[in-house]
């Protein structure tokens, strides 16, 4: 029988209706080099899913030497679900990984067992690419940063990106449930009190717009959440935060919310942007003054030209 104090690392997985990607994940840790599975645990939590998922399950689980499946009885939603995901862990690390993500590279395990061995960081962030785009151009380096510099550097809701030392996750004390993005909560309070390390190698592979979560109201989950710490972080910074979060995320966000007449996003924007002149009057600009039918136009040249 394993001893749970021998795990030195947990890859934890929340999933949910997803069986084909679920499986091509599992693949690639089963694929992963130079790694003693008896030193790590894989964990999956299943929000009651309806497809193949248990299928997936019963296929890989007798491939690894330790594997914990936790069907819930009822749809517990994605982030409470992803919290106990992350409490069923016991390993020294827990990764939290997406079911629908891979590693795209075959030493990715290694890789973070390393640096992790000697208990160093409380939080790491890896790099990630999108699947099926190169990922060659990613110098691979080690950035070790505190919790002002990762405050800089967050851009990403991506959840396979995070790495978090057992001990210090469960001494976090705040939840974000009413988000979609507690994990963000739980990041900013780690990295407050330790060491946080940045690795710039792509290890992950995304997968683009497959997310059941497409809403608006996750970007401004960022500004929730960033809020509740400003007795922590600089004033500053955490506007300096929400300037980057606008225009890399909210003001495309906010031409959708108009096009689709949403009025709750338009109030919850204002709340939280209302101290900025600049914004605010880029808002007014977008909601009162450009008429649907141009950001209609320009949402589809960009959906063309940009993202395609």
């Amino acid at each position: 029988m394993i001893n749970k104090n021998t795990i030195k690392l947990s890859i934890t997985i929340p999933t949910y209706n997803r069986a084909k990607y679920l499986d091509e994940c599992l693949n690639s840790i089963y694929d992963q080099k130079e790694v003693n599975f008896n030193e790590i645990e894989i964990v999956v939590s299943d929000n009651n899913s309806s497809d193949e998922t248990e299928s997936v399950i019963n296929k890989w689980k007798q491939k690894f030497s330790i594997f914990i499946y936790k069907k819930n009885s009822v749809n517990l939603g994605p982030t409470r679900n992803i919290r106990n995901v992350l409490n069923l862990g016991r390993g020294d690390y827990i990764w939290l990984f997406g079911d629908d993500d891979i590693f795209l590279k075959d030493y990715a395990i290694k890789k973070i067992l390393d640096i992790a061995s000697d208990d160093k960081y409380a939080f790491i962030w890896v790099g990630s690419t999108e699947i099926g785009k190169s990922h060659k151009r990613n110098k691979d380096r080690l950035i070790e940063v505190d919790h002002i510099k990762l405050l800089s550097s967050l851009d990403s809701g991506l959840i396979s990106r995070y790495i978090f030392q057992k001990k210090a996750y469960s001494e976090t004390k705040r939840t974000f449930f009413e988000t979609y993005l507690d994990q963000i909560g739980i990041i900013l309070e780690i990295s407050y009190k330790n060491k946080s390390l940045i690795v710039t190698d792509s290890l992950v592979g995304a997968r683009r717009n497959n997310s059941s979560i497409i809403s608006r109201t996750i970007f401004l989950d960022y500004i929730k959440i960033i809020n509740d710490f400003k007795n922590i972080y600089p004033e500053k910074e955490i506007k300096k935060f929400k300037r980057r979060i606008f225009w890399s995320l909210l003001i495309f966000n906010l031409a959708g919310a108009k096009i689709n007449r949403e009025t709750e996003y338009n109030e919850e924007f204002v709340k939280y942007y209302k101290d900025f002149p600049f914004i605010m009057f880029v808002y007014k600009l977008i909601w009162y003054i450009t008429p649907r039918k141009i950001l209609l136009l320009f949402k589809k040249l960009y959906r063309r030209f940009i993202k395609a």
